[in-house]
């Protein structure tokens, strides 16, 4: 028979509050980080869910332009949303602007598998950033199917193409990441 009880109580105690600890910061290391999603709601309740700073890597240092790929939701009523891509591209001034245009200019090559998205351009969606940087944004209409294609690609290129040019990138691994995360959590 053991002399002191209590004190065997209050050791199995700490041994377990300490396991339990131990377990939950495990859990947490091990828990995923979710993308940069500014989420929106309008006075309707209805909310808005943007990928945002989805930065493609460029492959000279220092880049001639930085663009994103961006992804939203959008509820259109309780149940119901749509889903877009958003092109960002900015530039020097002296570079200019790429000037998309309406209609099939943007690619995504899904693994060997070209994929055109149609838009409305990016004539009332450019401006300029200051006096040294010129910014455009283009939006696409996609499905969910769309977005969870991109997500489990293994090789994505990102074909932009405007009146003044045509932009090419990849995604890394950091934008594969982010945007699976996006697409399981708001589009899966």
């Amino acid at each position: 028979m053991n002399a002191y009880p209590m004190q065997n109580q209050k050791l199995t105690l700490v041994k377990n509050l300490f396991v339990s600890v131990a377990a939950a910061c495990l859990l947490a290391g091990c828990a995923r980080t979710l993308p940069d999603v500014g989420t929106y709601t309008d006075a309707s309740g209805l909310s808005t869910s943007l990928l945002e700073n989805n930065r493609l890597p460029s492959p000279v240092e220092p880049p001639r332009e930085i663009v994103y790929l961006n992804a939203s939701r959008i509820f259109k009523t309780a149940t119901e949303a749509v889903y877009y891509l958003e092109v960002e591209y900015m530039a020097r001034k002296e570079t200019g602007l790429l000037d998309i245009p309406y209609g099939q200019t943007l690619t995504l090559v899904l693994d060997g598998r070209a994929r055109k998205f149609s838009g409305a351009g990016s004539i009332n969606l450019r401006q300029g950033g200051s006096e040294q940087i010129v910014r455009e944004r283009a939006l696409y209409q996609v499905t969910r199917e769309d977005l969870q294609r991109i997500a489990s690609a293994r090789k994505v290129e990102v074909q932009i193409k405007g009146n003044n040019g045509l932009v090419v990138r990849e995604f890394d691994q950091e934008n594969h990441k982010r945007f699976r995360l996006f697409v399981i959590t708001y589009a899966g």
